[in-house]
Protein backbone atom coordinates (compact mmCIF):
# COMPACT_ATOMS: atom_id res chain seq x y z
CA UNK A 1 0.00 0.00 0.00
CA UNK A 2 1.57 3.47 -1.24
CA UNK A 3 0.35 6.49 0.70
CA UNK A 4 1.13 9.89 -0.32
CA UNK A 5 0.32 13.64 1.00
CA UNK A 6 -3.49 14.17 1.03
CA UNK A 7 -3.04 16.80 -0.78
CA UNK A 8 -1.77 14.64 -3.78
CA UNK A 9 -4.39 12.86 -4.59
CA UNK A 10 -3.62 11.38 -7.38
CA UNK A 11 -1.15 9.22 -5.85
CA UNK A 12 -3.48 8.00 -2.99
CA UNK A 13 -3.69 3.98 -3.92
CA UNK A 14 -5.28 1.26 -1.66
CA UNK A 15 -4.50 -1.79 -1.20
CA UNK A 16 -7.44 -4.24 -1.99
CA UNK A 17 -6.86 -6.29 1.26
CA UNK A 18 -9.68 -4.74 3.34
CA UNK A 19 -10.85 -1.77 1.21
CA UNK A 20 -12.06 -0.97 -1.77
CA UNK A 21 -9.22 -0.28 -5.10
CA UNK A 22 -9.82 3.51 -5.73
CA UNK A 23 -7.76 6.03 -7.73
CA UNK A 24 -8.49 9.84 -7.53
CA UNK A 25 -7.09 12.09 -9.84
CA UNK A 26 -6.05 15.93 -8.93
CA UNK A 27 -8.22 18.69 -9.71
CA UNK A 28 -7.46 20.71 -12.76
CA UNK A 29 -9.67 23.32 -14.69
CA UNK A 30 -11.17 20.86 -17.22
CA UNK A 31 -11.47 17.85 -14.23
CA UNK A 32 -13.01 19.73 -11.53
CA UNK A 33 -12.77 18.28 -7.93
CA UNK A 34 -15.70 15.58 -6.70
CA UNK A 35 -18.12 16.62 -4.31
CA UNK A 36 -18.48 14.28 -1.46
CA UNK A 37 -20.47 11.15 -2.51
CA UNK A 38 -20.18 10.92 -5.95
CA UNK A 39 -18.27 7.89 -7.29
CA UNK A 40 -18.39 4.26 -5.74
CA UNK A 41 -17.97 5.22 -1.43
CA UNK A 42 -14.49 4.38 -0.16
CA UNK A 43 -15.26 1.38 2.54
CA UNK A 44 -12.85 0.17 5.03
CA UNK A 45 -13.05 -2.13 7.58
CA UNK A 46 -13.06 -0.17 10.60
CA UNK A 47 -13.71 -2.66 13.13
CA UNK A 48 -16.57 -0.74 14.14
CA UNK A 49 -18.84 -1.68 17.02
CA UNK A 50 -21.52 0.17 19.12
CA UNK A 51 -23.10 -0.33 22.48
CA UNK A 52 -25.02 1.16 25.03
CA UNK A 53 -23.42 3.12 27.92
CA UNK A 54 -24.31 2.07 31.25
CA UNK A 55 -26.01 5.29 33.47
CA UNK A 56 -26.27 4.06 36.70
CA UNK A 57 -27.11 0.63 38.70
CA UNK A 58 -29.90 0.36 41.06
CA UNK A 59 -31.23 -2.33 43.21
CA UNK A 60 -28.12 -4.52 41.69
CA UNK A 61 -29.33 -3.92 38.12
CA UNK A 62 -27.27 -2.25 35.61
CA UNK A 63 -29.20 0.27 33.87
CA UNK A 64 -28.02 1.91 30.37
CA UNK A 65 -28.89 5.28 29.19
CA UNK A 66 -31.87 5.55 27.00
CA UNK A 67 -29.86 8.71 24.70
CA UNK A 68 -26.28 7.90 24.53
CA UNK A 69 -24.71 5.08 22.29
CA UNK A 70 -20.45 4.47 22.28
CA UNK A 71 -18.94 4.12 19.29
CA UNK A 72 -15.58 2.52 18.67
CA UNK A 73 -13.46 1.93 15.49
CA UNK A 74 -9.77 1.49 14.47
CA UNK A 75 -7.67 3.91 12.73
CA UNK A 76 -7.43 3.50 8.32
CA UNK A 77 -3.65 3.78 9.00
CA UNK A 78 -3.72 6.71 6.83
CA UNK A 79 -3.18 10.67 7.71
CA UNK A 80 -6.98 12.10 8.73
CA UNK A 81 -8.66 15.39 9.86
CA UNK A 82 -11.52 13.97 11.35
CA UNK A 83 -14.25 11.54 11.82
CA UNK A 84 -17.40 11.78 11.30
CA UNK A 85 -19.83 9.70 13.13
CA UNK A 86 -23.76 9.30 11.71
CA UNK A 87 -26.78 7.52 13.26
CA UNK A 88 -29.72 6.99 11.59
CA UNK A 89 -32.57 5.90 13.29
CA UNK A 90 -34.94 2.72 12.11
CA UNK A 91 -38.63 4.31 12.81
CA UNK A 92 -38.06 8.00 10.87
CA UNK A 93 -34.47 7.76 9.43
CA UNK A 94 -33.97 11.09 11.40
CA UNK A 95 -29.64 11.19 11.51
CA UNK A 96 -27.66 12.60 14.68
CA UNK A 97 -24.26 13.30 13.78
CA UNK A 98 -21.18 14.19 15.72
CA UNK A 99 -17.57 14.21 14.89
CA UNK A 100 -14.30 13.18 16.85
CA UNK A 101 -10.90 13.65 16.23
CA UNK A 102 -10.33 10.26 18.07
CA UNK A 103 -11.30 6.69 17.15
CA UNK A 104 -14.07 7.01 19.68
CA UNK A 105 -17.32 8.61 20.19
CA UNK A 106 -20.33 8.76 22.71
CA UNK A 107 -23.17 9.62 20.59
CA UNK A 108 -25.22 11.67 22.60
CA UNK A 109 -29.32 13.16 22.10
CA UNK A 110 -30.56 9.85 20.73
CA UNK A 111 -34.33 8.83 20.98
CA UNK A 112 -35.02 6.39 24.01
CA UNK A 113 -35.29 2.53 23.10
CA UNK A 114 -34.40 2.95 19.46
CA UNK A 115 -32.38 1.05 17.03
CA UNK A 116 -29.61 2.96 15.07
CA UNK A 117 -27.57 2.19 12.09
CA UNK A 118 -24.08 3.66 12.58
CA UNK A 119 -21.47 4.82 9.96
CA UNK A 120 -18.15 6.34 10.44
CA UNK A 121 -16.76 8.41 8.01
CA UNK A 122 -12.69 9.00 8.09
CA UNK A 123 -12.33 12.49 6.09
CA UNK A 124 -9.14 12.90 4.58
CA UNK A 125 -9.47 16.84 4.19
CA UNK A 126 -11.17 19.14 6.33
CA UNK A 127 -14.96 19.21 4.38
CA UNK A 128 -14.45 15.62 3.98
CA UNK A 129 -14.73 15.86 0.50
CA UNK A 130 -12.69 12.73 0.10
CA UNK A 131 -13.31 10.37 2.99
CA UNK A 132 -13.20 6.33 3.69
CA UNK A 133 -16.55 4.97 4.87
CA UNK A 134 -17.53 2.54 7.22
CA UNK A 135 -19.90 -0.37 6.41
CA UNK A 136 -22.59 0.30 8.98
CA UNK A 137 -23.32 -1.28 12.28
CA UNK A 138 -26.62 -1.52 14.72
CA UNK A 139 -26.96 -0.72 17.82
CA UNK A 140 -30.21 0.30 20.25
CA UNK A 141 -30.26 2.97 23.39
CA UNK A 142 -32.24 1.64 26.59
CA UNK A 143 -36.06 2.48 27.46
CA UNK A 144 -36.58 5.63 29.79
CA UNK A 145 -36.32 4.17 33.39
CA UNK A 146 -37.97 6.73 36.08
CA UNK A 147 -38.22 6.22 39.57
CA UNK A 148 -40.68 7.54 42.27
CA UNK A 149 -39.40 9.28 45.39
CA UNK A 150 -40.10 8.02 48.64
CA UNK A 151 -39.35 4.82 50.00
CA UNK A 152 -40.57 1.34 49.65
CA UNK A 153 -42.67 -0.31 46.84
CA UNK A 154 -45.88 1.53 46.98
CA UNK A 155 -47.71 5.26 46.43
CA UNK A 156 -48.28 5.33 50.21
CA UNK A 157 -44.71 5.88 51.14
CA UNK A 158 -44.01 8.42 48.26
CA UNK A 159 -42.90 11.97 48.74
CA UNK A 160 -45.43 14.42 48.99
CA UNK A 161 -43.76 17.49 46.99
CA UNK A 162 -46.30 19.72 48.46
CA UNK A 163 -48.08 19.53 51.69
CA UNK A 164 -52.13 19.74 50.58
CA UNK A 165 -51.50 18.86 47.21
CA UNK A 166 -54.02 16.41 45.40
CA UNK A 167 -54.44 16.16 41.82
CA UNK A 168 -53.37 18.35 37.79
CA UNK A 169 -49.74 20.17 38.88
CA UNK A 170 -47.82 22.05 36.35
CA UNK A 171 -44.66 23.12 36.70
CA UNK A 172 -43.41 26.37 35.62
CA UNK A 173 -39.68 27.94 35.74
CA UNK A 174 -38.36 31.04 35.87
CA UNK A 175 -35.94 32.30 33.97
CA UNK A 176 -33.62 34.99 34.44
CA UNK A 177 -36.13 37.48 32.55
CA UNK A 178 -37.91 36.77 36.19
CA UNK A 179 -35.34 38.79 38.56
CA UNK A 180 -33.00 37.96 40.69
CA UNK A 181 -35.01 36.51 43.41
CA UNK A 182 -37.79 34.14 41.08
CA UNK A 183 -34.50 33.40 38.74
CA UNK A 184 -34.02 29.50 39.00
CA UNK A 185 -36.82 28.80 41.04
CA UNK A 186 -40.21 26.41 40.15
CA UNK A 187 -43.59 27.59 40.82
CA UNK A 188 -46.41 24.80 40.77
CA UNK A 189 -49.97 25.37 39.92
CA UNK A 190 -52.21 22.96 41.79
CA UNK A 191 -55.40 21.70 42.62
CA UNK A 192 -55.57 21.53 46.53
CA UNK A 193 -57.25 18.99 48.76
CA UNK A 194 -59.51 21.32 50.79
CA UNK A 195 -62.41 21.95 49.29
CA UNK A 196 -62.12 25.27 50.27
CA UNK A 197 -59.60 25.91 47.70
CA UNK A 198 -60.19 23.47 45.02
CA UNK A 199 -58.97 24.83 41.73
CA UNK A 200 -55.23 26.53 41.00
CA UNK A 201 -52.89 27.41 44.04
CA UNK A 202 -49.69 28.38 43.11
CA UNK A 203 -46.65 26.84 45.24
CA UNK A 204 -42.80 27.74 45.18
CA UNK A 205 -39.71 26.39 45.66
CA UNK A 206 -37.24 28.05 48.05
CA UNK A 207 -34.35 28.25 46.09
CA UNK A 208 -33.24 27.97 42.72
CA UNK A 209 -33.31 24.50 41.32
CA UNK A 210 -29.71 22.55 41.08
CA UNK A 211 -28.82 19.07 40.65
CA UNK A 212 -29.86 18.63 44.48
CA UNK A 213 -33.47 16.55 44.46
CA UNK A 214 -33.85 18.83 47.73
CA UNK A 215 -33.93 22.05 45.68
CA UNK A 216 -36.94 20.84 43.46
CA UNK A 217 -39.24 17.97 45.66
CA UNK A 218 -40.84 20.60 48.44
CA UNK A 219 -42.96 23.23 47.05
CA UNK A 220 -44.87 26.39 49.51
CA UNK A 221 -48.42 26.68 48.66
CA UNK A 222 -49.95 30.15 49.08
CA UNK A 223 -53.33 30.70 50.05
CA UNK A 224 -55.82 34.03 48.77
CA UNK A 225 -54.40 34.34 45.07
CA UNK A 226 -54.56 31.76 41.93
CA UNK A 227 -57.86 30.41 41.13
CA UNK A 228 -60.89 28.70 42.82
CA UNK A 229 -64.08 26.43 41.65
CA UNK A 230 -66.63 28.85 41.97
CA UNK A 231 -68.90 26.45 41.52
CA UNK A 232 -69.22 22.78 44.37
CA UNK A 233 -68.47 19.68 42.08
CA UNK A 234 -70.15 16.71 42.85
CA UNK A 235 -68.98 13.04 43.60
CA UNK A 236 -67.46 11.64 40.23
CA UNK A 237 -70.63 10.17 38.26
CA UNK A 238 -73.15 12.61 39.87
CA UNK A 239 -74.93 15.18 38.39
CA UNK A 240 -72.73 18.83 39.36
CA UNK A 241 -74.63 20.48 42.25
CA UNK A 242 -76.61 23.40 41.39
CA UNK A 243 -74.71 26.26 40.86
CA UNK A 244 -76.41 29.44 39.34
CA UNK A 245 -75.09 32.02 36.94
CA UNK A 246 -74.00 32.28 33.62
CA UNK A 247 -70.37 31.78 32.01
CA UNK A 248 -67.26 30.26 31.00
CA UNK A 249 -66.13 28.65 33.93
CA UNK A 250 -68.45 26.86 36.29
CA UNK A 251 -65.67 24.10 37.33
CA UNK A 252 -61.69 24.18 37.11
CA UNK A 253 -59.89 21.23 35.75
CA UNK A 254 -56.28 21.14 34.03
CA UNK A 255 -54.27 24.13 33.60
CA UNK A 256 -50.92 25.24 32.10
CA UNK A 257 -48.63 28.15 33.45
CA UNK A 258 -47.13 29.70 30.06
CA UNK A 259 -44.77 32.78 30.60
CA UNK A 260 -45.27 35.22 28.08
CA UNK A 261 -43.33 38.97 27.63
CA UNK A 262 -43.92 40.44 31.34
CA UNK A 263 -46.27 38.48 32.21
CA UNK A 264 -47.43 34.69 33.15
CA UNK A 265 -50.43 33.59 30.62
CA UNK A 266 -52.50 30.85 32.75
CA UNK A 267 -54.45 28.50 30.70
CA UNK A 268 -56.96 26.31 32.09
CA UNK A 269 -59.52 23.62 31.36
CA UNK A 270 -63.05 24.57 32.50
CA UNK A 271 -66.51 23.18 32.04
CA UNK A 272 -68.95 26.36 31.73
CA UNK A 273 -72.68 26.68 32.97
CA UNK A 274 -73.78 25.10 29.89
CA UNK A 275 -71.79 22.20 30.76
CA UNK A 276 -68.64 22.13 27.96
CA UNK A 277 -65.43 22.29 28.36
CA UNK A 278 -63.28 24.58 26.65
CA UNK A 279 -59.38 25.55 27.02
CA UNK A 280 -59.51 29.41 28.12
CA UNK A 281 -56.80 31.82 29.48
CA UNK A 282 -56.45 34.44 31.94
CA UNK A 283 -53.56 36.75 32.27
CA UNK A 284 -51.74 37.94 34.99
CA UNK A 285 -51.96 41.25 36.94
CA UNK A 286 -48.64 40.68 38.52
CA UNK A 287 -46.22 40.48 35.94
CA UNK A 288 -43.63 37.33 36.08
CA UNK A 289 -44.80 36.61 39.48
CA UNK A 290 -47.60 34.86 38.20
CA UNK A 291 -50.37 34.42 41.59
CA UNK A 292 -52.57 37.45 40.98
CA UNK A 293 -55.19 36.75 38.20
CA UNK A 294 -57.98 39.33 39.10
CA UNK A 295 -57.93 42.56 37.21
CA UNK A 296 -59.89 44.01 40.36
CA UNK A 297 -58.24 45.10 43.88
CA UNK A 298 -58.24 40.89 44.69
CA UNK A 299 -55.81 38.99 44.19
CA UNK A 300 -57.77 35.66 43.68
CA UNK A 301 -60.83 35.09 41.77
CA UNK A 302 -63.39 33.03 43.22
CA UNK A 303 -67.26 33.05 42.74
CA UNK A 304 -69.57 32.77 39.08
CA UNK A 305 -69.68 36.49 39.10
CA UNK A 306 -65.26 36.80 38.79
CA UNK A 307 -65.53 34.40 35.95
CA UNK A 308 -68.84 35.72 34.52
CA UNK A 309 -69.51 37.98 31.91
CA UNK A 310 -67.89 41.47 32.52
CA UNK A 311 -66.54 39.82 35.61
CA UNK A 312 -63.01 40.82 37.01
CA UNK A 313 -61.78 36.80 36.00
CA UNK A 314 -63.65 36.77 32.88
CA UNK A 315 -61.16 34.43 30.85
CA UNK A 316 -61.16 34.29 27.60
CA UNK A 317 -61.39 31.57 24.53
CA UNK A 318 -58.43 29.63 23.34
CA UNK A 319 -59.65 26.92 22.13
CA UNK A 320 -63.77 26.67 21.45
CA UNK A 321 -66.28 23.94 20.46
CA UNK A 322 -68.91 23.91 17.53
CA UNK A 323 -71.22 26.40 17.87
CA UNK A 324 -68.78 29.08 20.04
CA UNK A 325 -69.29 32.07 18.39
CA UNK A 326 -66.05 32.97 19.67
CA UNK A 327 -63.08 30.08 18.77
CA UNK A 328 -65.74 27.77 17.68
CA UNK A 329 -63.87 24.56 16.08
CA UNK A 330 -66.12 22.52 13.99
CA UNK A 331 -66.38 19.32 14.58
CA UNK A 332 -65.08 19.80 18.33
CA UNK A 333 -67.83 18.40 21.08
CA UNK A 334 -65.30 18.84 24.12
CA UNK A 335 -61.81 20.51 24.62
CA UNK A 336 -60.27 19.39 27.72
CA UNK A 337 -56.40 18.25 28.81
CA UNK A 338 -53.86 20.24 27.10
CA UNK A 339 -50.19 20.98 26.59
CA UNK A 340 -48.47 23.55 24.52
CA UNK A 341 -45.38 23.11 23.02
CA UNK A 342 -42.45 25.50 24.82
CA UNK A 343 -39.11 25.63 23.57
CA UNK A 344 -37.80 25.21 27.04
CA UNK A 345 -34.14 25.13 26.14
CA UNK A 346 -34.17 28.34 23.80
CA UNK A 347 -31.73 30.26 25.45
CA UNK A 348 -32.93 33.43 24.07
CA UNK A 349 -36.38 32.99 25.53
CA UNK A 350 -35.47 30.61 28.30
CA UNK A 351 -39.60 28.84 27.89
CA UNK A 352 -41.31 32.12 26.92
CA UNK A 353 -43.90 32.24 24.77
CA UNK A 354 -43.54 35.28 22.05
CA UNK A 355 -46.46 34.95 20.31
CA UNK A 356 -45.05 34.20 17.45
CA UNK A 357 -47.30 31.79 14.88
CA UNK A 358 -46.25 28.53 14.52
CA UNK A 359 -46.07 27.04 18.07
CA UNK A 360 -48.14 23.79 18.64
CA UNK A 361 -50.59 22.45 21.36
CA UNK A 362 -51.68 19.07 21.93
CA UNK A 363 -55.42 18.66 23.74
CA UNK A 364 -58.15 16.20 24.70
CA UNK A 365 -60.73 15.98 22.27
CA UNK A 366 -64.40 14.54 22.14
CA UNK A 367 -65.22 14.97 18.92
CA UNK A 368 -68.81 15.75 17.97
CA UNK A 369 -69.01 13.48 15.24
CA UNK A 370 -68.54 10.06 16.65
CA UNK A 371 -67.53 8.35 13.31
CA UNK A 372 -64.04 9.78 13.77
CA UNK A 373 -62.95 7.91 16.54
CA UNK A 374 -62.99 4.50 18.22
CA UNK A 375 -61.72 5.72 21.63
CA UNK A 376 -62.89 7.08 24.32
CA UNK A 377 -59.99 9.40 24.70
CA UNK A 378 -57.84 11.27 21.64
CA UNK A 379 -55.81 14.18 21.46
CA UNK A 380 -56.72 16.81 19.07
CA UNK A 381 -53.80 19.03 17.39
CA UNK A 382 -53.87 22.80 16.94
CA UNK A 383 -50.84 25.24 15.78
CA UNK A 384 -51.15 28.70 16.90
CA UNK A 385 -51.28 31.27 13.74
CA UNK A 386 -50.62 34.53 15.76
CA UNK A 387 -54.19 35.93 16.14
CA UNK A 388 -55.74 32.08 16.87
CA UNK A 389 -55.30 28.43 17.61
CA UNK A 390 -56.46 26.50 14.33
CA UNK A 391 -57.15 23.37 15.12
CA UNK A 392 -56.44 20.68 12.71
CA UNK A 393 -58.05 19.06 10.16
CA UNK A 394 -58.06 15.53 8.21
CA UNK A 395 -59.79 15.27 4.74
CA UNK A 396 -62.71 14.36 5.71
CA UNK A 397 -63.48 16.67 7.82
CA UNK A 398 -62.80 15.14 11.31
CA UNK A 399 -59.67 16.91 13.49
CA UNK A 400 -56.21 15.20 13.23
CA UNK A 401 -55.98 12.72 16.38
CA UNK A 402 -53.29 10.68 18.06
CA UNK A 403 -55.80 8.16 19.40
CA UNK A 404 -55.61 5.91 22.24
CA UNK A 405 -53.75 8.84 23.87
CA UNK A 406 -54.61 10.39 27.70
CA UNK A 407 -52.77 12.95 29.49
CA UNK A 408 -50.32 14.49 26.62
CA UNK A 409 -47.22 16.15 28.30
CA UNK A 410 -44.52 17.48 25.57
CA UNK A 411 -40.75 18.22 26.53
CA UNK A 412 -38.25 20.27 24.39
CA UNK A 413 -35.40 18.56 23.03
CA UNK A 414 -33.75 20.90 21.45
CA UNK A 415 -34.82 23.30 18.21
CA UNK A 416 -37.52 21.80 17.07
CA UNK A 417 -37.51 18.65 18.71
CA UNK A 418 -39.66 17.38 21.35
CA UNK A 419 -40.98 14.51 22.81
CA UNK A 420 -44.45 13.48 24.54
CA UNK A 421 -45.30 11.67 27.23
CA UNK A 422 -48.78 10.32 27.67
CA UNK A 423 -50.84 7.43 29.21
CA UNK A 424 -51.82 4.76 26.55
CA UNK A 425 -55.04 4.46 27.23
CA UNK A 426 -57.17 1.04 25.66
CA UNK A 427 -60.73 2.24 26.24
CA UNK A 428 -63.09 2.48 23.46
CA UNK A 429 -66.15 3.70 22.95
CA UNK A 430 -68.94 1.86 24.30
CA UNK A 431 -66.74 0.75 27.24
CA UNK A 432 -67.21 2.37 30.88
CA UNK A 433 -63.88 4.15 31.26
CA UNK A 434 -63.12 5.51 35.24
CA UNK A 435 -59.24 7.21 35.29
CA UNK A 436 -58.67 5.00 38.79
CA UNK A 437 -58.88 1.57 37.42
CA UNK A 438 -58.37 1.68 33.52
CA UNK A 439 -55.05 -0.10 32.29
CA UNK A 440 -52.70 2.74 30.78
CA UNK A 441 -49.61 2.59 31.20
CA UNK A 442 -47.09 5.13 30.10
CA UNK A 443 -45.51 5.76 27.11
CA UNK A 444 -42.80 8.12 24.92
CA UNK A 445 -43.55 9.62 21.64
CA UNK A 446 -41.11 11.89 19.31
CA UNK A 447 -41.44 14.37 16.72
CA UNK A 448 -38.92 16.47 14.51
CA UNK A 449 -40.43 19.59 13.18
CA UNK A 450 -38.02 19.78 9.88
CA UNK A 451 -39.57 16.31 9.12
CA UNK A 452 -42.46 17.66 7.03
CA UNK A 453 -43.83 21.09 6.31
CA UNK A 454 -42.69 24.67 7.71
CA UNK A 455 -39.15 23.31 9.38
CA UNK A 456 -39.34 25.50 12.25
CA UNK A 457 -43.29 24.36 13.35
CA UNK A 458 -43.72 21.04 14.95
CA UNK A 459 -46.73 20.20 12.60
CA UNK A 460 -49.27 17.12 13.27
CA UNK A 461 -46.75 15.13 10.75
CA UNK A 462 -43.86 15.32 12.47
CA UNK A 463 -45.03 13.30 15.34
CA UNK A 464 -44.31 9.78 14.72
CA UNK A 465 -46.85 6.87 14.44
CA UNK A 466 -48.51 6.02 17.71
CA UNK A 467 -47.74 2.46 16.78
CA UNK A 468 -43.97 3.55 17.01
CA UNK A 469 -44.47 4.79 20.75
CA UNK A 470 -41.67 3.29 23.08
CA UNK A 471 -41.94 1.44 26.70
CA UNK A 472 -40.66 3.00 29.80
CA UNK A 473 -40.09 1.81 32.81
CA UNK A 474 -41.40 3.26 36.44
CA UNK A 475 -39.42 2.02 39.47
CA UNK A 476 -40.54 2.62 43.12
CA UNK A 477 -38.16 3.91 45.30
CA UNK A 478 -36.71 0.72 46.03
CA UNK A 479 -35.60 0.05 42.90
CA UNK A 480 -38.08 -2.74 42.09
CA UNK A 481 -40.58 -2.14 38.80
CA UNK A 482 -43.94 -1.19 38.99
CA UNK A 483 -46.74 -3.24 37.57
CA UNK A 484 -48.91 -2.11 34.80
CA UNK A 485 -51.63 -1.54 36.99
CA UNK A 486 -49.64 1.01 39.54
CA UNK A 487 -48.27 2.43 36.77
CA UNK A 488 -51.41 3.27 35.61
CA UNK A 489 -52.25 5.92 38.40
CA UNK A 490 -49.48 7.39 36.91
CA UNK A 491 -51.52 10.11 35.96
CA UNK A 492 -51.36 14.04 34.72
CA UNK A 493 -48.27 14.97 34.48
CA UNK A 494 -45.74 16.99 33.83
CA UNK A 495 -41.99 16.87 33.12
CA UNK A 496 -39.10 19.25 33.83
CA UNK A 497 -36.03 19.98 33.14
CA UNK A 498 -35.56 21.88 36.33
CA UNK A 499 -31.96 23.26 35.30
CA UNK A 500 -32.58 22.83 31.66
CA UNK A 501 -29.89 20.17 31.87
CA UNK A 502 -31.07 17.11 29.53
CA UNK A 503 -29.08 15.01 32.14
CA UNK A 504 -31.51 16.23 34.97
CA UNK A 505 -35.06 15.03 34.68
CA UNK A 506 -38.19 15.01 37.11
CA UNK A 507 -41.79 13.93 36.11
CA UNK A 508 -44.67 15.79 38.88
CA UNK A 509 -47.47 13.33 38.55
CA UNK A 510 -51.01 12.65 40.16
CA UNK A 511 -50.22 8.85 42.46
CA UNK A 512 -52.58 7.01 44.05
CA UNK A 513 -53.20 3.48 44.87
CA UNK A 514 -57.11 3.34 44.79
CA UNK A 515 -57.06 3.18 48.56
CA UNK A 516 -55.39 6.57 49.51
CA UNK A 517 -56.29 10.14 48.03
CA UNK A 518 -54.55 11.44 45.43
CA UNK A 519 -51.23 13.50 46.12
CA UNK A 520 -48.87 15.23 43.80
CA UNK A 521 -45.46 13.08 44.03
CA UNK A 522 -42.77 13.26 41.67
CA UNK A 523 -40.28 10.89 39.44
CA UNK A 524 -37.08 11.36 38.30
CA UNK A 525 -35.11 10.09 35.08
CA UNK A 526 -31.87 7.52 36.09
CA UNK A 527 -30.60 6.85 33.11
CA UNK A 528 -30.76 10.08 30.48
Amino acid sequence: MKICSVSVLGCLVLATIGWSVVRAQAPSPSRPKPSPGIGRPIRWSAGLTVAQVVATTIAGVKISSSSKLRVDWQSPGVAIDHYEVQASDSVTSEVVGQSSTTETLTLTGLKSATTYTVTVKACLDKPCGYALTSVGVTGATSEEYWQVQGSGNSYTTGTRVVADGNIGAHVMRYGSWAGTSLNGRLQMYYNPVSGTEKGAKPALTAVPATSSLATVNNFQGASGVGLINPCPVGPPGQPPATCPGTGLVRSLALFQAVPMIGYVRLYLEATGTDQKNRILYLDSQDGYVGRDFNRGTRTICQTISDYGPGGECEPQVAIGVEGDAVAGNVGVGQARQFKILIPMLDNDLEGRFTGATGTSMVFTITPSNAACSNYNFTQGYAIWDGTRWQVQYRADGCPKLFEAMQAPNPVHLGGVRYKLYYNNTTSVKGQPSNPLTDLKVMKVLYANGSRTGDALTVDFEDWEPTSKARDMVILWPDGTKMNDDNESKFDDHVTLMPTRDPGFQVIYANMSNSQITPFIGMAVLVNP
